[in-house]
Formats: C-alpha cells, structure tokens, sequence
C-alpha cells in the first residue's frame, strides 16, 4: 500500500479539488437565485396593488421554503439537543444550509451517533427541497406575471434564469452524484 500510496495522492487532491468547485458553483448559483427572488419580491412590492397578490404569494413561496428547511434542520439534528437544534434552525431561518451541508460534504464530515441523516443526504434533501419548493414555484410564478401583466424587467429576466441555471445544476448535479455513488459501492465490491 505504501507504494500505491503516491500514485492515488494526485488523483485524489484532483477529486477534492472537483468537488469543492462543484461545492462552490452550487452555492453561487442558489445564493444568486434568492438574492434574485428576494429583487423581484422586491419589485412586487413595489408595483402598485396590480402586482400586490404576487408579492403575497412569493413571500408565501419563501416561507414554505425556509420552513422545509427548518423541518429538515429538526430531523438532521434531533437527537443532538435543544441547542444544536436551535442552531440548525436559526441556519435554515438564515437560508445557510446549502453552503453549511456543502461544506461538511467537501471536508468529508463523518456521520456520528446523534446523526439521523448522513451528511450526504442531508446536503441532496436541501438541493432537492430547495428546487421543489423553491426554484420552480418562484419561476412559474414569475413566468406567469410576465405572461399577464406584458411587462419585462431585467430584475425579473435575470432572475428567471438564475433560476433555471440553479435548477439546471441541482438535476444534472444530483443525478451524476446518485451515478458517481453507485460506481464507487460496486468498486468497493468488486474488491
């Protein structure tokens, strides 16, 4: 082994390296679509009482969103205690678990005894949730404002396609993940 050992290091720093870029664009491309949404919310907000029910309902989007979040927080952290379960919940409310799920992903954080979710699915379910239950409300909402109202902002432009960009990546991403997973599993088994 220690022989074989030089010859897997490179590839292995390569493998890191990939995933912390794959990390990073991930989280660039869900922090632009919220800050993206929260511009159009803005914008509804602002247009008068003909835009006022959409400012409703993409608060309520929001909410739904942030709520999964915390119930995904609660589940992942339930056994560990009031505080820590606080605090995953104050990091949901803050719209944080993406970048704090990739990030104990990228450094390889084990699973422990008070985990319920290993930290892998813990990141999927916070991509996927948020891609449910806001990515494609948020942009089928937005569609159909421009569709009824014939007004096209470069807020609402641009926030549809960081929108479709950050689904785009959360599908793709995911599916090569689920692939990438089962490739190792029968590698190991083949040994």
């Amino acid at each position: 082994l220690i022989g074989l050992a030089p010859k897997i290091k490179p590839s292995l720093k390569l493998a890191r390296i990939g995933l912390g870029v794959r990390m990073l664009l991930s989280i660039v491309l869900t922090y632009m679509d919220l800050i993206t949404d929260f511009l159009v919310l803005k914008e509804y907000g602002e247009g008068g009482e003909g835009k006022r029910k959409y400012f409703h309902i993409s608060i309520a989007i929001l909410a739904v969103s942030t709520l999964v979040n915390m119930l995904a927080a609660w589940i992942a952290n339930k056994k560990k205690g009031a505080k820590t379960i606080g605090k995953g919940v104050v990091l949901a409310v803050m719209q944080l678990n993406p970048l704090v799920h990739g990030l104990n992903v990228w450094r390889g954080v084990e699973q422990s005894e008070d985990d319920t979710v290993p930290t892998f699915y813990m990141f999927l379910v916070v991509r996927v949730s948020e891609l449910i239950f806001e990515v494609m409300p948020e942009t089928v909402l937005q569609l159909f404002v421009i569709y009824h109202t014939k007004k096209i902002s470069w807020v609402s432009t641009f926030s549809i396609l960081s929108s479709v960009a950050s689904a785009a990546y959360i599908m793709t991403d995911n599916s090569m993940m689920f692939e990438r997973s089962n490739m190792v599993s029968e590698r190991i088994g083949d040994y």
